[in-house]
């Protein structure tokens, strides 16, 4: 998980700090407490709610700790205290609620037995985030009757609904945990959903409306508080350490609002320096973080477009360039992270970006991408580099290197995937301020060929999960699992999903051993269930995997989220449909055959759907959407909703990955390649290269 430090003493953190409060506020929560107060025993909400619901502060607590994020005050530290709050209409009365969301930051100082961090509600009814060591839990209930028997309650009974996250806390780390609650009026469809630093970590179904129950408690246990075994207060107490920027909603809050209010709260996410090279006219690049330092384009720098027609600029590598116009201070520890598009390979260095020769990348003639942040190793001794050569002109992929000067660490990863990693050569030290130059590096002549865009640099180590995110890559399923319980997502997202049924696990899979092992399923009840809306909130996305199907009768979803995306043979024999509920569908028969891999990829741009069989495209059409909706279903494999029934497929799986992003035709060819042995490459039925 993503500890937050802010390493260097940005001059821009209070701006950012300030900018928080104002992310929260616009989402309109009913109470707000900030935990900013320098003294008194009232903590001060700036909800909706007003004074009705401020708080009182009780027991050890020291108030005036260095803010863990959002507003610039301070934040609590606890030590056997709690914050209480009285009954109050919209906050635990004037029920029943069908929809709340609850969100906080938190730092643990120990991580001995179970630590509420809030709850509200006692053991028939409730609300609850809390640690159990260092495990994270959210958790939901409402056990009794209260509908007179209808259909939306009980539930969480005996256990309540809840979600963790094994061993995801560690003591000294800053976190921003988020609790939704979306319910359903008239059964128990509704679901609650954990987050925890903008990312998902699971969605629980079988969740009704929440009636009147006791008030809230932050950092306190209850006398009556329920846990995820059944029992009430099980060795628990109050949380040891602090808490920040404390928030309750009425409503679900969004995937999309949720990482809004991460990253408006991590210092992670206080950018140096954002140029998106998306203006697609004019000479000016601007520079998206507080710093407002833009940069110039020179020379024979021009405007480009990548595959979807997203602006970026080119370099032609002779007089091209772009440069800020204000002297750039590069963080000695940090993440540079960019999207990049190289020309062949070139017969002499280009220098893609630098302040000077300590501080650079450059492409080598061998196509890979050094990265000199904070030192210059000698040319035999250069680990702080790709171990893949950008070698195929005009391929589009993500970049991000993360290096750290008190140690002289660094990470290298490449299309959400970590290539290289260990410690430099030579020392890195912190660079002096100067002209940031992009297609070139300040003071060199050896210019680049290629084009950028997106270009960030943070002054902070970026988590894996971050990575995978600004690449678009939500979930990526190897299937590589002989035994146990569950599919390990190896994005860093943390989407394991769950073996349902009696997949049989450790089959050959589509190339052993270059993919792995792979999973059968029996097309009666077996699936791999992910428990989180995965697809909900996306603009674009990318579904790919490989399949071997057993027979192609009609009936058999590959994967996706039932109701809203799904890919398979639907409802016509040996024809492979991409549904959506948006968008439409586009469909292609005689793509699959039984017994055969394949390898299938569905892709939605917000203005097109594309299937793509062996990396190529066999369907493309439906319509232009604002974005492709939400559902209260989770994304699942092998299983998804056929003419409003359950249906299952019968086959094989492998390798199975999930974007937020629509991937480009070259992109999604890579993943066939990268699974299959070398060989002819066709790209549509009448041409070969």
């Amino acid at each position: 998980m993503l500890a937050i430090v802010c390493v260097l003493a940005c001059p821009t953190q209070r701006q950012a700090e300030a900018a928080y409060s104002k992310v929260v506020l616009d989402s309109a929560p009913i109470a707000y407490w900030k935990l900013d107060e320098s003294g008194g025993s009232t903590a001060i909400n700036s909800g909706s709610l007003g004074s009705a619901a401020n708080a009182s502060y009780s027991g050890g607590h020291a108030k005036g700790a260095p803010p863990l994020a959002g507003e610039e005050g301070a934040s609590v530290s606890f030590s056997g205290g709690r914050i209480g709050l009285g009954n109050v209409n919209g906050v635990n009365r004037s029920g029943p609620f069908t929809q709340k969301t609850i969100e906080l930051w938190f730092q643990a100082e120990s991580l001995s037995g179970r630590q509420v961090l809030y709850e509200q509600g006692g053991s028939i009814r409730g609300l609850s985030i809390y640690l159990d060591g260092t495990d994270l839990y959210v958790a939901g209930w409402n056990q009794a009757n209260d509908d007179g028997g209808g259909g939306a309650a009980p539930w969480g009974a005996p256990n309540p609904v809840f979600i963790p996250v094994y061993g995801g806390v560690t003591t000294g780390a800053v976190y921003h945990v988020v609790l939704v609650m979306r319910g359903d009026d008239s059964d128990l469809s509704g679901v609650l959903i954990g987050y925890l630093n903008g990312a998902s970590f699971g969605q629980r179904s079988g969740v009704g409306r929440l009636w009147n129950h006791n008030p809230a408690v932050i950092a306190g246990a209850a006398a009556d508080t329920r846990f995820h075994d059944g029992n009430t207060n099980s060795n628990a107490r109050e949380f040891d350490g602090r808490v920040d920027e404390v928030a309750l909603y009425n409503r679900a809050l969004t995937q999309a609002e949720v990482l809004a209010h991460f990253q408006a709260g991590s210092p992670a996410e206080a950018l140096a320096g954002h140029w998106k090279f998306d203006e697609g006219i004019g000479l000016t690049a601007a520079d998206g973080s507080t710093a407002g330092n833009d940069a110039k384009l020179w020379g024979s720098a021009a405007w480009t477009t990548d595959c979807l027609g997203r602006n970026a600029v080119a370099f032609d590598g002779v007089r091209g360039e772009a440069a800020t116009t204000a002297p750039f201070s590069p963080p000695s520890t940090g993440t540079v992270a960019f999207w990049m598009k190289s020309a062949a390979v070139p017969r002499s260095i280009g220098r893609l970006f630098g302040v000077n020769g300590d501080w650079e990348a450059r492409r080598q003639t061998d196509g890979t991408i050094v990265f000199d942040l904070g030192a210059s190793p000698p040319s035999n001794a250069q680990p702080f580099r790709t171990t893949s050569a950008f070698e195929t002109a005009g391929r589009w992929r993500h970049v991000a290197a993360v290096f750290d000067a008190s140690d002289s660490s660094f990470e290298v990863w490449v299309d959400g995937e970590l290539e290289a990693s260990g410690v430099n050569s030579a020392k890195m030290v912190a660079q002096p301020s100067g002209t940031l130059s992009f297609g070139a590096r300040t003071g060199s002549s050896e210019r680049w060929q290629g084009a950028m865009r997106d270009f960030r640099v943070y002054p902070a180590k970026l988590s894996s999960a971050r990575i995978a995110q600004l690449y678009g890559l939500v979930a990526h399923w190897k299937l590589d699992e002989t035994s146990g319980p569950d599919a390990v997502d190896s994005s860093g997202r943390g989407a394991d999903a769950e073996f349902v049924g009696t997949p049989r696990l450790g089959r050959d899979g589509a190339f052993s051993p270059k993919t792995g092992a792979a999973v059968q399923l029996d097309g009666l009840d077996d699936a791999i269930d992910s428990g989180q809306g995965l697809l909900n909130g996306a603009d674009e996305f990318t579904m790919a995997g490989w399949i071997k199907p057993r027979n192609m009768a009609p009936g058999q979803p590959f994967f996706g989220q039932p109701g809203l995306i799904e890919v398979g043979v639907l409802d016509t024999a040996y024809r492979v449909e991409l549904r959506t509920r948006a968008a439409g569908s586009v469909a292609a028969s005689n793509v699959l055959f039984p017994g055969e891999w394949k390898h299938l990829a569905a892709v939605g741009t917000g203005d097109s759907l594309t299937l793509y069989v062996d990396g190529r495209e066999v369907a493309s059409g439906g319509s232009r959407v604002a974005g492709y909706g939400a559902n209260a279903e989770a994304f699942k494999i092998g299983e998804g909703v056929i003419e409003d029934a359950a249906a299952f497929f019968d086959g094989m799986v492998d390798d199975v990955r999930l974007y937020h992003r629509a991937l480009c035709p070259d992109q999604v060819y890579d993943l066939y390649k990268g699974g299959r042995p070398s060989g002819v490459r066709i790209i549509r039925w009448s041409e070969v290269r």
